[in-house]
Parts: C-alpha cells; sequence; structure tokens
C-alpha cells in the first residue's frame, strides 16, 4: 500500500486529488493539507511514502529538505512552468514534477512509477524550462533514473514521434478483419 500526504493550498483542488487517489486500491492519502508549513507535521506524524505537493507550498521552510530527511519522496504539481525550476527539480532530486491539469492515469501511474524507484518528470515542464536557453544549453535531466541522463533534444524527440507514427500504422494494418 503506498501512503500518501497531500499539500495543496486550493482547497477544491486538494479534495479532488484525495478523492482520486482513495479509488485506487494500493494507494492510501494518510494526510492532507492546505498549509504548507503543516505538512511537514503530517509526514513526521504519518510517514508516508510519498508526499505530492502544490509547487508554492514546496518552497516554503525548506520543505524539499526536510522531507527528504524523513525518507519520503516527493511530486510536486504546477498550474504555470516557471523558467528555470526544472533544474532546482532535478537538484533538489524530486522524484516527480507535472502539470495540474494532467490525466488521472498519468499521475496515478506516475507515483507508482516513483515508489519502485524511477521518477517522473512532464516533458512539457522540461521543455518550457529550455526556452529560455540557447542552442546547445539543453538541460542534464534525469529522467530515467540515471546519472547524467541528457534529455533528447527537438531533433530526437521529432525522430521518435516519427517512428512512433510508423508503429501506428504498421499496428493498424496488422489487424486482422474481424469474423
Amino acid at each position: 500500500m503506498i501512503r500518501i500526504v497531500i499539500a495543496e493550498d486550493q482547497e477544491f483542488l486538494l479534495g479532488i486529488i484525495g478523492s482520486l487517489l482513495s479509488l485506487e486500491e494500493d494507494m492510501e492519502v494518510v494526510g492532507q493539507s492546505s498549509d504548507g508549513a503543516e505538512v511537514l507535521a503530517l509526514v513526521k506524524e504519518h510517514q508516508p511514502d510519498i508526499c505530492i505537493m502544490d509547487m508554492d507550498s514546496h518552497s516554503e521552510n525548506d520543505t524539499a529538505e526536510k522531507l527528504h530527511a524523513s525518507g519520503c519522496k516527493l511530486m510536486i504539481l504546477t498550474t504555470f512552468a516557471k523558467p528555470g525550476y526544472f533544474e532546482r527539480i532535478v537538484q533538489m532530486d524530486i522524484k516527480g514534477y507535472l502539470p495540474k491539469d494532467s490525466s488521472s492515469e498519468e499521475f496515478v501511474s506516475s507515483i507508482r512509477k516513483i515508489m519502485e524507484g524511477g521518477r517522473a518528470y512532464s516533458q512539457a515542464l522540461m521543455e518550457s524550462d529550455d526556452s529560455g536557453k540557447g542552442e546547445g544549453e539543453g538541460r542534464s535531466g534525469s529522467s530515467s533514473g540515471e546519472p547524467g541522463f541528457q534529455a533528447p533534444s527537438d531533433q530526437q524527440n521529432k525522430t521518435l514521434e516519427t517512428v512512433r507514427g510508423y508503429l501506428t500504422t504498421f499496428k493498424d494494418k496488422m489487424k486482422l478483419p474481424a469474423g
């Protein structure tokens, strides 16, 4: 069972996230708070496996560092990407960074991926972090969990999209008629 504490400053969203995660058979929400400072007390009391926080909430009181010290993994949710923030996420060894408008499937699978030792970083947030950088100043994220992992370039992403398109076409053509 994955034990979760949620910190979100918007009460409505806090309730929705808690309700969504409570529907999962392998997840248990053990604490919720709209106060960034209170989340540290919840983590100390309930000792969750992962804490899901709003980006602004985690910036207060060195929360990420204190959560790491407790052994709790951290996933950050954000409404808007902020320049330079992805680099900070990686440096702080935060395991997940997703937009709040992620699909519920992506959100839940990201939590599982983090609990299996991986990382879950939104490609869109990573790309928006690079938007202000010049040619050749790409980030060295670690979405694969490997140190020194270099995120794919725009050309590599285009190539991957082309390959995906071909694979989809092949898969569709291989379908046999029913009946």
